[in-house]
């Protein structure tokens, strides 16, 4: 059975992380630039101690905007 290959995170892709986090990008959306999965997104935010939404928030914020949207347009 062969292991899953785990890559370290570089210097570079830690800032990258901390910018899109600060920039409010959802986890998901971090993790699809980074092509890395979002558990490993969230578990080298911890490790930075950045605060990232949780799935439920990030959903909430996208509802809302698409309300605002569609009220702004009619």
């Amino acid at each position: 059975m062969m292991m899953p290959l785990i890559r370290p995170w570089s210097a570079e892709e830690s800032e990258k992380l901390k910018a899109m986090a600060e920039a409010g990008a959802s986890p998901i959306k971090i993790a699809a630039a980074m092509k890395r999965n979002v558990q490993a997104v969230r578990r080298q935010a911890n490790r930075l101690g950045i605060s990232l939404p949780t799935t439920r928030e990030t959903r909430k914020r996208q509802r809302a905007l698409e309300a605002d949207a569609t009220r702004s347009s009619a």
